[in-house]
C-alpha cells in the first residue's frame, strides 16, 4: 500500500497536499500555544491577580461615589431632618448597649 492509499488522497496534487500540511502545522501550532497558556501557571497567576486588582479598583470606585452620595445628602437636610434619619439608628444603638450592660451584670 502506498501513502497516497493509506490519506485517502489518491491523486491529489502535491499542492493540494502541501497546503494540507501547511493547514496542519498551522491547527498544531495554536493547540500547542493554547496548551503552553493553560499549563504557565506565572500567566495564569499574573491574570488572575490582574483582574482581582481590577475588581477590587471598580469597589473602591463604587465605595468613593456612595460616600459622595451620602456627603451630598447629608448637606441638603437640616437639623430636624437629621434627627428623624438617625433617631431610629440611635435607638436601636442605645438598645443594644443596654442589653449588654444587663448581660454584663448578670455575669
Amino acid at each position: 500500500m502506498s501513502t497516497a492509499e493509506n490519506s485517502g488522497d489518491s491523486g491529489a496534487a502535491p499542492e493540494q497536499i502541501e497546503k494540507e500540511i501547511a493547514r496542519h502545522r498551522a491547527e498544531l501550532g495554536a493547540t500547542i500555544d493554547e496548551l503552553s497558556g493553560r499549563l504557565d501557571v506565572t500567566r495564569q497567576a499574573k491574570r488572575q491577580a490582574a483582574q482581582v486588582r481590577g475588581m477590587v479598583a471598580d469597589g473602591l470606585d463604587l465605595a468613593a461615589a456612595n460616600a459622595r452620595l451620602v456627603v451630598a445628602w447629608a448637606r441638603t437636610r437640616t437639623a430636624k431632618q437629621w434627627a428623624v434619619a438617625m433617631g431610629p439608628v440611635l435607638a436601636v444603638a442605645a438598645g443594644i448597649i443596654l442589653v449588654r450592660a444587663r448581660a454584663r451584670r448578670k455575669a
